[in-house]
């Protein structure tokens, strides 16, 4: 929903219609699914769910955060991989449509994997990328990271 409405705030500004861009949403992008942890403030884990928070915390400190996937839910790992299945959407976009711009709207954890697997950067990169705010934009030019050039 709160991709939804960024995109409805971008395209008052821009009018995506006048300018024949095409606006789909696919379910590969949504954020990570964090299971029992959803809505839960991250502080309040261990207090909510303490068995669960202690097997996630063990398995976070052996083979680190990217891998950990919370109780009933996801972890980074498994979040790249849907990004990764979203490149051939783009490749097929782009040689039938010659599409060459793309704005995509999404969450953080979903954006740092879509940066790691598109500039092939390793799992240290994305568990020392910060994760962005609301509303943060990310520039990709030419295979080119041009970092967040926009923070509100």
């Amino acid at each position: 929903m709160r991709t939804t409405q960024t995109m409805k705030e971008f395209n008052k500004i821009m009018d995506f219609e006048e300018h024949g861009v095409d606006i789909r949403e696919d379910i590969r992008l949504v954020e990570q699914q964090f299971g029992l942890f959803d809505s839960v403030p991250e502080e309040l884990y261990g207090q909510c769910y303490p068995n669960e928070f202690a097997c996630w915390e063990r398995f976070r400190s052996q083979r680190g955060k990217f891998y950990a996937r919370t109780p009933m839910g996801e972890s980074p790992f498994d979040v790249a991989i849907r990004v990764k299945d979203f490149f051939g959407t783009i490749r097929r976009d782009y040689e039938k449509h010659d599409i060459d711009t793309l704005f995509i709207f999404t969450h953080g954890t979903t954006l740092r994997t879509f940066v790691m697997q598109y500039l092939h950067k390793s799992v240290d990169w994305y568990e020392k990328e910060k994760n962005p705010g609301n509303c943060w934009i990310r520039l990709i030019r030419d295979n080119q990271d041009f970092g967040y050039i926009y923070k509100e």
